[in-house]
């Protein structure tokens, strides 16, 4: 039933407010009425009223109980009504009231009740035959009583009048405290909708600043249209990259504190600018290293290309603040990194507000055990990503450096790994650029091959040219 709880608490306050403000002044009226006038029955009467205000302040605390509330609001005001009802009768019996002053008293109650309380028209006709029932119970039985009822129409009809003019305020209150409710209601759902708004706005805000950290602009501004969802995780083809710093862990045993969270802080605000300038995803930050990952949320169908770039702009932008990173490492400042590719799951892990977005599964377990066996200020591939990278990105020199079984978790595989750097120059001979001893062929990439120098251990990837028959 629509608003049931705010009609119950008007009908207590008002029971209330009627019980304690408007029954007490008239029964002290009442009284002194009857003392005026010089009744025989005054002390009759006042004990008869004053029982009645003591019931109606134990009705008005009864009314506050949670059960009366929850089952039973308006038996107070029932109670009530039949009492004083019956009180009219005894006193106008007693004292020999004629059937006007019955009336006039009668309708007082029945103004009073039809026009206060929010009655429902069940309540309503219930309440009218509380009103008049004691009454006409008691004219059917007194001879004196009986003939003016039945010679009395204008009384009757204006008792009539008075329940139908009762019954159209009751029915305009009702109305207008409904509307008075629906006011209340719309006002209340509106703060409340803006209230969730605001929630979910400052939310989205905390959430996209926090993702700032993790994708480049563009990708932010594709989320926050709607074109990018990351609710869900799933499954693709990503390129893992791990970043790690050499001897980090010592090297915390032997700086001071401020200082090493200070180099730690500035590396990783480097390595962070490059990679989203890179478009790529920064997954973790893992202590002194950082985990991040190409091809999601955005697809790209050259994500090991733009990985082994990004990692390559790294390392030569890492050189050219090495010394500055070396004086307040009090070491050689020297980084790790591992990339490889493959299935992956990606999402918020555990979940979106716990959580940060980024990529679980084996090839990434793969890149970090590729990051932790590269040599210093290289990166870690395997062969299959070599021949994937090297016919695109031609300013890079590779070496072999073993194969998969010597790493940790991986020793039932095999699978060759190479180290790569970068190459300021790119060298078109097969000539060795440092001692000029002859590069010898050390493995076929199919597009491109890998030449060693067999005197310093200096090797290249190649483009392979194709010879056309004169």
């Amino acid at each position: 039933m629509k608003f049931r709880r705010e009609r119950r608490r008007l009908f207590r306050d008002r029971f209330i407010f009627m019980s304690r403000k408007i029954l007490g002044p008239i029964v002290c009226i009442s009284i002194a009425g009857d003392i005026l006038m010089g009744s025989e029955h005054t002390a009759f009467n006042a004990l008869i009223r004053g029982a009645i205000m003591l019931l109606a302040l134990n009705l008005a605390k009864l009314q506050r109980t949670t059960w009366i509330m929850r089952h039973a609001h308006t038996l107070p005001t029932h109670i009530l009504i039949s009492t004083l009802a019956i009180a009219v009768c005894a006193i106008g019996f007693n004292s020999g009231y004629g059937f006007e002053t019955y009336m006039v008293r009668l309708n007082l109650i029945a103004v009073l009740t039809f026009c206060l309380m929010p009655w429902r028209a069940r309540g309503l006709a219930l309440t009218a035959a509380t009103v008049y029932g004691p009454f006409l119970v008691l004219a059917a039985l007194s001879a004196e009583l009986s003939t003016p009822i039945r010679g009395s129409f204008i009384a009757l009809t204006s008792t009539l009048t008075l329940a139908v003019i009762g019954s159209m305020i009751n029915a305009i209150a009702v109305r207008d405290m409904h509307k008075s409710f629906e006011t209340r209601l719309l006002l209340f759902r509106g703060m409340l909708h803006k209230d969730r708004v605001i929630d979910e706005k400052t939310r989205e805000t905390v959430h996209l600043e926090r993702l700032s950290n993790q994708f480049s602009p563009q990708v932010l501004d594709a989320i926050r249209d709607g074109k990018i969802a990351l609710t869900k995780k799933e499954r693709r083809d990503v390129t893992a990259i791990f970043i790690d710093i050499e001897n980090s862990s010592f090297r915390s045993q032997h700086l001071d504190h401020q200082q090493y969270e200070e180099v730690l802080s500035e590396f990783f605000t480097l390595a962070t600018e490059i990679l989203i300038w890179h478009n790529i995803t920064i997954g973790t930050y893992l202590g002194d290293g950082i985990l991040a990952f190409v091809n999601a949320p955005i697809e790209t169908e050259d994500h090991q290309v733009i990985a082994t770039r990004a990692c390559l702009d790294l390392l030569e932008q890492t050189a050219k603040k090495r010394q500055y990173f070396s004086e307040k490492w009090r070491a050689e400042f020297n980084i790790r990194i591992g990339i490889n590719s493959g299935h992956a799951s990606v999402g918020f892990f555990p979940n979106s507000q716990l959580g940060t977005y980024t990529a679980l599964g084996e090839s990434v377990n793969l890149a970090a055990r590729l990051c932790s066996s590269a040599t210093p200020n290289s990166i870690c591939i395997s062969k299959d990503f070599l021949k994937k990278v090297a016919p695109v990105i031609r300013d890079i020199r590779a070496e072999p450096h073993g194969n998969v079984k010597d790493l940790k978790g991986f020793q039932s595989d095999s699978l060759e790994v190479f180290i790569i750097q970068s190459s300021i120059m790119a060298v078109n001979s097969t000539d060795c650029p440092r001692c000029f001893g002859p590069l010898q062929l050390k493995a076929d990439l199919d597009t491109c091959n890998l030449l060693q120098c067999d005197v310093c251990g200096y090797s290249d990837v190649q483009e392979k040219v194709a010879r056309v028959a004169a």
